[in-house]
């Protein structure tokens, strides 16, 4: 009988020293064990069980291995996992005699309600032999959900249609826009030159080209008083255009006055002229053909005779100039 009680207690004893082998023991709310060889221990623990979206949990790895062989841990769970770190990864590691053992514990956060696989990677073991790999595919976290009950379950809305979008190519469109503001500053370019390169009309050449022009339209014989009061506004031009001293909206008295000093002007001859327009354009008198032809003959003859004279002024200066 004695005999048969110590064999039992052979057994037991052996039995225990052979699960701590295969997978030691791990404090913790939650602890699993892989199948690894015999002379690799592997323990997990996760802490708490159960979160929540967010709330911060500890996965404890303990990888045992004889000594000098080299454990290399993931740095973090997998990206495809829908758990993340939520702090710094914390290794310790023990030396003894016969073997070598390391810690690692993982502040995570999980972001998604139910059953979430943690994701980290397999733990790596080298040695002389050869490189191991210790599987940790079986750590989970319930993930509890903190809407109501009427929420929790989230029904996603369905896809969307592809949205079409059409691609403007603007490269045309600048190109014609540079081209017309090229085409644009050269014609404003070629304006300028233009209107600063053309000399200004003399007050002779102004009053001749007007007397050209009202002699084409044909009023000398169609409407006389309209021919005879044009031809006297083109002695009025002129007459400003040549004395600064008279001015347009004068009238033929306020202008004889103007006048009065100016040698180069028959005034003898113009003055009477505008005073019988005057009664033309105010007093309604009628004007024949014959008046109206005389009249342009005399203003053509005015203007003529005073170009000579100013001509005539203007050398016996330039002579006086050259003289003193």
């Amino acid at each position: 009988m004695r005999a048969r009680g110590s064999e039992r207690s052979a057994l037991r004893i052996g039995a225990a020293i052979a699960l701590f082998v295969v997978a030691p023991a791990v404090s913790g709310a939650q602890s699993g064990a892989a199948r690894a060889p015999v002379d690799v221990q592997l323990g997990t623990a996760v802490q708490p069980e159960t979160v929540t979206v967010g709330q911060h949990f500890t996965a404890t790895i303990r990888v045992r291995v004889p000594t000098g062989a080299q454990l290399r841990f993931p740095a973090r769970p997998d990206s495809a996992a829908r758990v993340d770190t939520a702090a710094p990864v914390a290794r310790t590691d023990t030396h003894a005699a016969s073997y070598d053992e390391s810690t690692v514990r993982y502040v995570l956060a999980a972001w998604d309600t139910g059953a979430q696989a943690i994701g980290i990677d397999d733990v790596v073991v080298a040695t002389p032999s050869g490189t191991r790999m210790v599987p940790l595919a079986g750590l989970k976290v319930f993930v509890r959900s903190v809407l109501p009950a009427d929420t929790s379950k989230r029904v996603p809305k369905p896809p969307r249609d592809p949205v079409s979008v059409s691609v403007f190519n603007w490269i045309p469109w600048a190109i014609g826009a540079a081209i017309l503001a090229l085409i644009a500053l050269i014609a404003w370019i070629i304006w300028r030159w233009r209107r600063r390169s053309r000399a200004p009309l003399t007050p002779y050449a102004w009053a001749q080209r007007e007397l050209q022009r009202i002699a084409q339209s044909g009023w000398e014989t169609s409407d006389p008083a309209r021919y005879g009061v044009a031809v006297t506004d083109v002695l009025r031009g002129y007459l400003a255009r040549s004395f600064p001293v008279a001015r347009l909206s004068e009238t033929t008295r306020e202008l004889a006055t103007s006048l009065a000093g100016v040698t180069a002007l028959p005034q003898e001859r113009a003055i009477p002229l505008l005073d019988a327009i005057d009664l033309v354009k105010f007093a309604q008198r009628t004007m024949t053909t014959e008046d109206a032809r005389a009249a342009g003959t005399t203003v053509r003859e005015i203007i003529d005779e005073t170009e000579r004279r100013l001509a005539a002024e203007r050398a016996a200066a330039e002579q006086a100039r050259k003289a003193a």
